[in-house]
């Protein structure tokens, strides 16, 4: 007579109960961040160089940059201007690496610091694409200016 046994597949489901769990843990806790890291590197590497998209155009701020317009953080009347141009020069997104997270620039009247930010707010609407770089939390969450 055969032996009835209520759960017939549980010592096959238990370990994958186990692995599923500890997988999860280690993923909450961000253990898995430098492992990513070093196999996203390895892969790239191992790709090879690939040539630069000619439709892509970098545009960033240097040293002759700084001493040209002043101190960091620019007035975003020049930010504006930029984004202008390049909407004329026929840009379809705009991405910007910048947190613009002072909502006045340094050594500046509120009231010019307004009309910047306002200029720059027109500016990114007329073109309608432009991207804004965020900063993460820990726990993952959008950290706001």
């Amino acid at each position: 007579m055969k032996s009835i046994r209520p759960f017939k597949y549980l010592d096959q489901v238990v370990p994958g109960l186990i692995v599923g769990s500890c997988v999860a843990l280690l993923m909450q806790l961000h253990a898995w961040l430098p492992l990513e890291r070093t196999a996203t590197n390895y892969l790239m590497n191992w790709r090879g160089a690939k040539a630069w998209d000619d439709r892509i155009v970098m545009i960033s701020i240097d040293n002759d940059t700084l001493k040209q317009l002043g101190q960091f953080p620019i007035s975003r009347s020049y930010y504006a201007d930029l984004v202008d141009q390049l909407t004329a020069d026929g840009a379809s997104v705009i991405a910007f690496n910048i947190l613009f997270s002072d909502p006045v620039v340094a050594n500046s009247d509120l009231a010019a610091s307004r009309a910047a930010n306002a200029s720059l707010a027109r500016a990114m609407s007329l073109q309608g694409s432009v991207v804004l770089a965020e900063v993460w939390g820990t726990a993952g969450e959008v950290i706001q200016p």
